[in-house]
């Protein structure tokens, strides 16, 4: 397994309202079950667009395990997907982590914004 839960990766994201998909950021919430059971991850798009909802939930530089580029940045909680390795476009060396507690409190947000 490559990626660990609270990793930022990017993939290209398909947008349901945009027939252009591009890359995005995305944090992996799934645990390592998933990918020993199907080889996958479970992820929720991010994005520096500051437009707020109720799917909104804001990623702070305390949330990070690097310190982070000080732009607004979020997670669009009914934004999820699942990908494999190969669907990975890239890892950016440099890029970030979400602190697991931080995780924790993003999928507790999916769970009652998107899920119930």
């Amino acid at each position: 397994m490559a990626y660990q839960r609270g990793d930022i990766i990017e993939i290209v994201f398909e947008l349901p309202y945009n027939d252009n998909s591009k890359p995005h950021p995305v944090v992996i919430i799934s645990n390592d079950d998933v990918y020993e059971q199907d080889g996958l991850y479970i992820v929720v798009m991010l994005t520096h667009m500051n437009n707020i909802d109720k799917y909104s939930f804001e990623i702070t530089s305390d949330m990070l395990v690097k310190k982070g580029d000080g732009k607004f940045a979020q997670a669009r909680c009914h934004l999820i997907t699942n990908v494999k390795d190969e669907d990975i476009i890239s890892n950016h060396s440099g890029r970030n982590s979400l602190k697991l507690k931080a995780v924790d409190r993003l999928v507790t947000h999916i769970e009652t914004v998107a899920l119930r």
